[in-house]
């Protein structure tokens, strides 16, 4: 018997506050920004597969930190639905970056979230 799992979404919250208005869905790439030295948290509404993509490597291993045009990128699970992305700088970034969020479904791997993130000055 198929079961038709209904599309998961993710909420997220940058410096601690949400923003409103935004819920992410699996489908085509969904973008949001944060600036550089800021911390976001992402959360879906059930289990899903977080990866991270930066500077074109995806990156992985529990709370890894890579360093990318000048900032310290941490991805951190802190539940099996929820992470989290901490940022931060040296200096002044010279320029916008992206890194990427890849969130599947742990119910139905055919539901993914890609999220771009862009990083601002």
């Amino acid at each position: 018997m198929y079961v038709d799992t209904p599309p998961f979404d993710i909420h997220v919250a940058v410096g601690g506050q949400p923003l409103t208005g935004v819920i992410l869905t699996p489908g085509p790439l969904q973008r949001v920004s944060m600036r550089a030295g800021q911390s976001m948290v992402l959360n879906a509404n059930e289990p899903v597969t977080w990866s991270l993509n930066v500077g074109g490597t995806t990156v992985s291993g529990p709370g890894v930190t890579v360093y990318y045009g000048g900032v310290a990128i941490t991805l951190t699970e802190l539940t099996a639905s929820r992470v989290a992305i901490d940022t931060g700088i040296g200096y002044p970034l010279a320029a916008p970056l992206f890194i990427t969020l890849v969130a599947t479904s742990t119910y139905d791997f055919a539901q993914v979230a890609t999220i771009q993130v862009l990083l601002t000055p």
